[in-house]
């Protein structure tokens, strides 16, 4: 619905397949993944998603696009959201080992807690690392951290929102 003409005739030009969701209880991100589930379960094979221009624009948008990668979670195995600066993707509950690509990624870094608070919350390769803190809005979240190593482990006991800066990016900051 948000898409304009000129725009859609030009990638269904180049022969993308286009669709019209009219649905007003969901946002273009969540359309997008109904598309991507319904072509999932078509071929039968499990699809990675991710989601160009998560992070731009609007902040209502950008948290509708954090709010799918958690209603979205167990339909496919990664689904990361990127913009021209920010990467991120949910950690569900549970021990987590995240090898950032420096090459792309910067060193800045944050855990978000999604949904609820994050009751227990220990980390390895932070700068500032965590040993069973609670994350909660309201309280600590992990805004500004860097990584040290080349290898990131979470063990986290609710969801939490993992994001990188992107190696361009930080340079602008």
């Amino acid at each position: 619905d948000s898409l304009r003409p000129e725009v859609g005739e030009f990638f269904r030009s180049r022969g993308t397949d286009i669709g019209q969701d009219t649905d007003p209880a969901t946002n273009d991100m969540e359309k997008c993944l109904k598309y991507l589930k319904q072509r999932q379960e078509e071929t039968g094979e499990k699809l990675n998603v991710v989601a160009l221009g998560s992070f731009g624009g609007r902040f209502d948008q950008v948290m509708g696009n954090i709010n799918s990668s958690f209603l979205w979670r167990d339909v496919f195995p990664e689904l990361v959201l990127i913009s021209s600066y920010t990467m991120g993707f949910l950690l569900s509950p549970g021990s987590h080992r995240i090898i950032p690509d420096r090459s792309y990624e910067s060193k800045i870094c944050g855990l978000i807690p999604i949904s609820t608070p994050c009751t227990a919350v220990t980390t390895t390769g932070l700068k500032w690392n965590l040993s069973g803190h609670t994350l909660e809005f309201g309280g600590l979240i992990s805004t500004s951290n860097e990584l040290i190593a080349s290898e990131v482990t979470v063990e986290n006991s609710h969801h939490l929102f993992w994001c990188t800066i992107l190696s361009h990016a930080a340079d602008e900051l």
